[in-house]
C-alpha cells in the first residue's frame, strides 16, 4: 500500500469512473474522489487498499479541473416554427403511421410534443408582440 502509479480513467461498466492495472485488476477511487473524477483523465494516484481484483485508489494531487462542456446552441425562435417543412417531422409522421409497437408510439408521442411547443412558441410571441 502506498505505491503510487498512473493510470487513465474510463467509464466502468456500472456507469462509474475507473482505471485498470496492467494485471487487469480494476482500480476504484475512494470517497470522495470515486464522484469527482471524470473519464479521460490522465492522473497520478496512491493506493489505499488492495483486494483480490481489484485496489482502491486516491490522487496524489488534485484532479484536473473539469473542462467547460459546450452548450448545445438553442435554435431560434423561427427555426423552432419551421420544423413543419423538416425532413425529421416527415419522417416521425411516417414511422407513427407504418411503424410497430413501441417505435409508432415514441414517434407519435415527439410529434405530439413538437407540435404543442408551437402552439406555445406562437402564443408566447402573440403575447410578447401586443
Amino acid at each position: 500500500m502506498g505505491k503510487i502509479f498512473t493510470l487513465k480513467t474510463f467509464i466502468g461498466e456500472r456507469g462509474n469512473v475507473v482505471g485498470r492495472l496492467p494485471d487487469g485488476r480494476i482500480v476504484l477511487f475512494s470517497k470522495p474522489w470515486d464522484e469527482l473524477m471524470e473519464p479521460d483523465q490522465v492522473v497520478d494516484v496512491r493506493v489505499v487498499n488492495i483486494a483480490h481484483n481489484y485496489i482502491i485508489v486516491e490522487p496524489t494531487n488534485e484532479p484536473p479541473a473539469r473542462e467547460e462542456r459546450e452548450v448545445e446552441e438553442i435554435p431560434e425562435v423561427d427555426e423552432i416554427l419551421d420544423i413543419e417543412d423538416s425532413s425529421l417531422l416527415k419522417k416521425l409522421e411516417r414511422i407513427s403511421e407504418e411503424g410497430y409497437g413501441d417505435t409508432a408510439i415514441i414517434a407519435e408521442g415527439l410529434l405530439q410534443i413538437i407540435r404543442l411547443q408551437n402552439i406555445m412558441v406562437r402564443l408566447l410571441r402573440e403575447i410578447f408582440e401586443t
